[in-house]
């Protein structure tokens, strides 16, 4: 399954190794691992992330072994607090705009 997301989260934990960092996100509604892989001497590219700080991140979903997992093409931190309250209203009315979707058919 390939799905692109854009998701709003607190950065909870962060670990680097040589060839991604692995980020433990939470947002509100549970916790999720999420790897940005690094290029061979591109270690400046990583994002500057703080810990405990909201991010918003573009990745696809991934699955290892049982586990859902993200792959972070992008992430960027969050500067202003409307961003998270947007981020939750496009979420609301993604989900209610689904919801119409599938009653009609």
């Amino acid at each position: 399954t390939f799905g692109m997301v854009s998701c709003v989260c607190i950065v909870r934990s962060i670990d680097v190794s040589s060839t991604k960092i692995t980020y433990s996100l939470e947002d509100h509604s549970g916790q999720i691992e999420a790897h940005y892989w690094l290029e061979e001497g591109d270690s400046t590219k990583a994002p500057d992330i703080m810990l405990n700080h909201y991010v918003k991140l573009f990745g696809s979903v991934r699955t290892q072994g049982s586990q859902k997992m993200l792959m972070v093409f992008k992430m960027i931190a969050i500067m202003n607090s409307n961003e998270v309250c947007t981020h939750v209203l496009e979420v609301l009315n993604a989900r209610y705009k689904s919801e119409e979707f599938a009653s009609k058919g």
